[in-house]
Parts: structure tokens; C-alpha cells; sequence
């Protein structure tokens, strides 16, 4: 369930495949996002602002391979007057202080600006 709507995918495959195509189909499944206008949820304010982060903070979001087991960045979404107030944090490893931050307004209509 997404937003309110109904959504089922899933992979048919005949065996024998390659691990190479089942990889490519896991990450076709991955990369669906279906972020509905108009934006009306708070994580859904957060996913159409997802797009929008620099390059060199969506990749201090991704997970560390040396510790599965913790994030070490917070995501948080108020509402606005026109939409929600979302603001990302990465946090040091180590104090677990926020050590950058960035945010952005999403209005109702799926625009993202940075603040």
C-alpha cells in the first residue's frame, strides 16, 4: 500500500537464470518510487525530497558496510502552511551530534527548494 493506493510487483522468472539477471530485476523493483501529487504525507514530502539532496549528502545517507546494524543519519518532516518542512541530518559516528544538515520546503505540488 503507497499513498492510499494498492500496488503489487513482483519478478516471474523460468529457471535457469543468471544471478546477473535476477540483480537487474531486484534493482528495477528498487528503484520504483511513486511519489503521487498532490503531496499530502509527511514521508511522502520526504521521498519527493529525497531526489532533490546534493549528490555528496545523499551518499553520507547511505549505509556504512562496516556497521549494519545503525544509521547514523535522521530524517524529519513538519508541516507547513503549503506543504511540509523536511530536514535531513547526518550525525557523527561517534557524539551522535548532527554533523551537517540540509532542508527543504516540499509544497503540495511536489516541489522540493532547498532552505
Amino acid at each position: 500500500m503507497h499513498w492510499g493506493l494498492n500496488w503489487e510487483a513482483f519478478i516471474a522468472a523460468r529457471k535457469p537464470f543468471s544471478k546477473q539477471d535476477l540483480d537487474q530485476a531486484f534493482s528495477i523493483l528498487e528503484s520504483l518510487r511513486f511519489p503521487d501529487i498532490p503531496v499530502l504525507d509527511r514521508r511522502q514530502a520526504i521521498e519527493v525530497a529525497i531526489p532533490a539532496l546534493p549528490d555528496d549528502f545523499r551518499a553520507a545517507l547511505a549505509p556504512d558496510p562496516t556497521c549494519g546494524c545503525c544509521r547514523h543519519y535522521e530524517v524529519d518532516s513538519v508541516p507547513i502552511e503549503n506543504g511540509f518542512h523536511v530536514t535531513f541530518n547526518v550525525m557523527e559516528k561517534t557524539t551522535n551530534r548532527v554533523a551537517r544538515s540540509v532542508s527543504f520546503d516540499v509544497d503540495r505540488g511536489g516541489r522540493a527548494v532547498q532552505r
